[in-house]
């Protein structure tokens, strides 16, 4: 999935804003109808949260982007008429034994599964899959989220995954999230796109950059080199929080987040 603000392209026109959101927090967004189907990506509607140092953050400014990222959710749930308390599905994509494409896993390890709670404590239905990758099952990743989703009847499928960049000052500080689905591995290898169009289920991908494709950023470079920096593990433990604590709290309007974190908990 490529970054809005990344795109080789004005898109001011087409209704592209950024927003100052203060503490250094800027919120992009984008709409695409399909009128404008050829501008380079998918219809839908793009939403990005950018700062720097987003890992360095107090706890009051880690409680104000969660703040915004559930807005963008609540925003993103009214456009696609879905309900907290439907049925969802949430994928964590990529391969955990790579730690620049490990987001995905490690936010949807802290995820709480609600699919079979007590109503009393709350009303959502999340049920969560880490799929891995094809190298390692034989499966193409949309083979497994489409049967489960399928077998399960969701009304939403919710991937999280790692994205590559062109600058390597976004790594680890831009916070994606749109309604277009994903092609998982498309940086690298070839799979099939999970999305509404192919699944016939709503989809929100969320992805953060934390890989850089050096071909992007250098004409010595004739072939596609992914690089990562090293201290990837903090920002990836960063933002795998930031989301995670954002679904929860999003779907859980009820419960605080002390509560969530009892939840977690094995018995």
């Amino acid at each position: 999935m490529k970054m809005i603000d990344e795109a080789d392209f004005d898109y001011s026109k087409f209704g592209y804003n950024e927003i100052d959101l203060g503490d250094g927090l800027i919120y992009s967004k984008l709409d695409i109808g399909n009128g404008n189907k050829n501008l380079g990506f998918e219809c839908g509607s793009y939403r990005i949260l950018s700062g720097h140092n987003l890992y360095l953050y107090s706890k009051g400014q880690k409680e104000n982007l969660i703040k915004h990222i559930i807005g963008i959710f609540d925003e993103l749930f009214e456009k696609l008429k879905i309900k907290k308390t439907d049925k969802v599905l949430i994928c964590g994509l990529g391969n955990n034994e790579i730690v620049a494409d490990s987001f995905g896993v490690e936010t949807c390890k802290k995820v709480l599964a609600t699919y079979d709670m007590d109503e009393k404590i709350t009303d959502s239905k999340i049920c969560k899959i880490i799929p891995n990758v094809k190298m390692n099952t034989g499966l193409d990743t949309y083979t497994i989220v489409s049967g489960i989703a399928r077998l399960v009847n969701v009304k939403l499928v919710i991937l999280i995954d790692s994205f590559i960049t062109k600058n390597i000052q976004r790594i680890g500080h831009s916070i994606q999230i749109s309604t277009c689905g994903t092609t998982p591995g498309g940086g690298i290898t070839c799979g099939k796109e999970i999305s509404k169009k192919n699944l016939g289920i709503e989809c929100i991908t969320i992805g953060v950059p934390f890989m850089i494709d050096l071909k992007s950023i250098s004409s010595k470079v004739r072939r596609s080199i992914i690089v990562s920096p090293k201290d990837n593990y903090e920002m990836i433990n960063f933002c795998s929080d930031i989301v995670s604590s954002s679904l929860n709290l999003c779907f859980n309007p009820k419960l605080s987040s002390s509560e969530i974190d009892e939840l977690k908990r094995p018995l």
